[in-house]
């Protein structure tokens, strides 16, 4: 009997631990869809105020960091998932493995 009240407190770490990752999930997913949405609103607004189809400096950099996170975020995800990771950048180079050999 006192068996059984060890797995349900397991149950019930292991479930609390499961639904947080599905809440950092969704919430990854709105800040994503945020950032896109802010980006393409970014955009228009300029091209609105200026009345020119030429994108600002300050605009285009604003619309690459808000990018960047989404792509932290989703190499993040990949090596969380086991993925390899290989980044090549003139001489640099990184290389990231997350799996088991």
């Amino acid at each position: 009997m006192h068996g059984s009240d060890g797995d349900d407190e397991k149950r019930l770490s292991m479930s609390s631990q499961s639904a947080r990752e599905h809440y950092l999930i969704l919430f990854n997913m709105k800040v994503l869809y945020v950032n896109n949405i802010v980006s393409i609103c970014l955009i228009l607004i300029n091209m609105a105020v200026l009345h020119t189809v030429i994108i600002d400096s300050s605009v285009l950099s604003a619309i690459g960091l808000l990018f960047l996170y989404s792509c932290v975020e989703k190499i993040h995800e990949a090596i969380k998932a086991g993925k390899k990771l290989k980044i090549q950048k003139g001489d640099f180079s990184a290389e990231v493995s997350a799996g088991v050999d």
